[in-house]
């Protein structure tokens, strides 16, 4: 099943039924990317597929993330994740298995979006 993530150009399609471990590969189209949002209940991995894009934890500078590359944000952190300015990026997400909740908040300052890169 795809969606889209926040009206966003992002495609979700899981590759799991996430019963025991979901797995979702998540494609962002040109310069998409999430807002600043925290998981609850859960870790998030996240898996360089293709592509080029980045991830931010509030407070820290923005990282890039490159396909093979794996980052694992703890619960409740405040991050944002996705493409670079111009490109497309795929990356794949592993979340532990069990009841959990995602808090959306602000958008990510499009000035510094657009420095990146």
């Amino acid at each position: 099943m795809m969606k889209r993530l926040m009206g966003m150009a992002a495609v979700l399609a899981a590759l799991t039924d996430g019963k025991k471990v979901p797995v979702v590969n998540v494609t962002f189209y040109k310069g998409a990317h999430t807002y600043w949002h925290r998981h609850y209940g859960t870790c998030q991995i996240l898996v360089g597929a293709s592509g080029h894009g980045y991830y931010q934890i509030w407070g820290q500078a923005p990282q890039k993330l490159e396909p093979g590359q794996t980052v694992t944000i703890p619960e409740r952190v405040k991050r944002w994740h996705g493409a670079a300015p111009g490109q497309i990026f795929q990356h794949v997400v592993v979340m532990e298995p069990g009841s959990h909740t995602t808090e959306w908040l602000e958008s990510v300052d499009d000035a510094l979006y657009q420095s990146l890169d």
